[in-house]
């Protein structure tokens, strides 16, 4: 790979000329389960007279087979291809203080760089409380690019047989309760969500808690986020410490009955995923998300 590869403004965003760039190095990196398809890699630069440079580039195109062909045009669905590239280009991601998206370093067609955070992830409690501070304090309206309720787009197209799989009897009768679990949610306020928020895609850096991979950030009842963040580590006391953040910016019991909800129907569901695969689950997670049905 050569210096060229890489538009210079690329290179001049990340702070260096590139006349700099002595020697670049180019692999795949991660292994993302976004819906969209393509490839990150993760950009290695040597600099004349000494230094080094890292960026992450991450090329997007649209699936054209699987349950989510179709879907991936749609600009609110989940499953949207283009969605991290809009993210990035609106201006709209947190910058901090406390929480931020990686600095965007460019986009060139479908193809984004961004600039590298390593892989420290931050203690959980820090990102509950940040995350709380990040639903505080934003005041994002609706684009159309934004995923309009994540979980009724999956729910709407799960149909799980849990007579085929070995599973705790109380997580199917969560699953059999949606209908009712999901007009619970339909009555809450909704807030701005990243999606996934769990400790993979977590980072910390100068005091920052650095969070990756937006392509399905939108808008989804309180609580959402965070049932992400504690399924993640089956971690029962991270309630208090986001409602800390939150400042009383949304009423607490609809904050309780959202994150309490969705840790129900998320966890339920990726458990019959798990059956499905025949990988064990979790030590206590069947007692973690039956503990939290509303």
């Amino acid at each position: 790979m050569q210096a060229a590869d890489v538009p210079s403004a690329v290179w001049r965003e990340a702070g260096v000329d590139a006349l700099e760039v002595a020697e670049v190095t180019c692999r795949a990196f991660g292994s993302g389960t976004g819906a969209a398809s393509g490839r990150t890699e993760l950009i290695s630069a040597e600099l004349r007279g000494g230094g080094h440079l890292d960026l992450i580039r991450k090329t997007f195109q649209p699936l054209h087979e699987g349950p989510h062909a179709q879907s991936s045009r749609a600009a609110n669905h989940w499953a949207h291809w283009r969605r991290e590239l809009a993210a990035y280009q609106s201006g709209t991601l947190p910058h901090g203080p406390g929480l931020r998206a990686p600095r965007l370093l460019g986009v060139t067609d479908d193809t984004l760089y961004v600039e590298y955070v390593g892989e420290i992830p931050p203690v959980v409690e820090e990102a509950a409380l940040e995350l709380g501070r990040w639903h505080q304090r934003d005041r994002s309206r609706h684009r159309v690019w934004h995923v309009q309720d994540q979980l009724a787009q999956r729910l709407a197209v799960s149909d799980l047989d849990w007579s085929a799989v070995d599973s705790a009897p109380g997580l199917a009768a969560i699953w059999n309760r949606r209908p009712a679990l999901m007009e619970r949610l339909d009555a809450l306020p909704r807030c701005i969500t990243h999606g996934d928020f769990s400790m993979g895609n977590l980072r910390v850096d100068d005091r920052c808690v650095v969070v990756i991979d937006w392509a399905t950030l939108g808008f989804s009842p309180v609580g959402f986020d965070l049932a992400h963040l504690a399924l993640a580590g089956l971690n029962a006391d991270l309630l208090p410490i986001y409602l800390e953040g939150l400042q009383s910016r949304y009423d607490p019991d609809d904050v309780r009955l959202g994150y309490r909800t969705a840790v129900s129907l998320i966890g339920a569901s990726r458990a019959h995923w798990m059956a499905i695969r025949a990988i064990p689950l979790p030590a206590g997670y069947a007692d973690f998300v039956e503990a939290h049905r509303p």
